[in-house]
């Protein structure tokens, strides 16, 4: 009898450490959850971490968060704080009267990354995708950060890599921001470099207004 109440004990415990175990695991879970889905730019921790303060951001200072910092500013649709974060970045690099002098670093990551895909989830992620998500906010930093001579090495690596679908976020972010014309004129001399006639098809039709689906 003693052994029977012993097993079952012995069974109730391991349980109620399986339990305790679980939960311990969802909190876990849901703590790294809640951390990607705020809104919440972690600039200021990460300049503290470099021993600057985040006012005072350099040129040389920028271009070591671009190249020590890549995991904590691009994620995907999901990750929101690294979607702030990086947002925040480039409203400093865009209010900067010296920001073309970072255009080499911004160019390497837009070269990395890759259009949005897959439905969004939730309305944040609707937003998200909405500014084409770090590809997207990068696009917009390096073409508000550069002149003519990077919007042409732009356009090239595009045609030579026939990327369709980063041909036409670069060209929308283009129309948004007011530069139709320096791209329509850059167009119109490369069109020719086109390797698909789909990419063809894109350049032709800009900048006319995306049609709603």
């Amino acid at each position: 009898m003693k052994i029977m109440k012993s097993k079952i004990l012995y069974h109730i415990v391991i349980l109620h450490m399986l339990f305790v175990a679980h939960i311990v695991a969802q909190v876990a879970q849901t703590e790294e959850e809640v951390k990607k889905l705020l809104f919440t730019s972690n600039l200021p921790q990460i300049a503290e971490s470099e021993g600057i303060k985040e006012k005072s951001l350099s040129i040389e200072l920028i271009k070591k968060i671009l190249t020590h910092h890549e995991d904590a500013l691009i994620g995907d649709i999901s990750e929101l704080s690294k979607f702030a974060t990086l947002k925040d970045l480039c409203a400093k690099i865009e209010a900067l009267p010296d920001r073309e002098q970072l255009q080499d670093e911004l160019f390497k990551l837009f070269k990395k990354l890759n259009v949005v895909e897959g439905e969004p989830k939730n309305w944040n992620e609707v937003l998200v995708k909405g500014e084409g998500g770090s590809l997207g906010l990068i696009t917009k930093c390096l073409l508000v950060s550069s002149g003519k001579n990077m919007q042409s090495k732009m356009l090239d690596y595009l045609l030579e890599a026939d990327q369709l679908a980063k041909a036409k976020l670069v060209l929308e972010k283009a129309r948004i921001e007011g530069k139709k014309e320096e791209f329509k004129n850059l167009l119109d001399q490369k069109i020719k470099a086109a390797k698909s006639d789909e990419m063809r098809d894109i350049l032709l039709h800009f900048p006319e207004e995306p049609t709603s689906k």
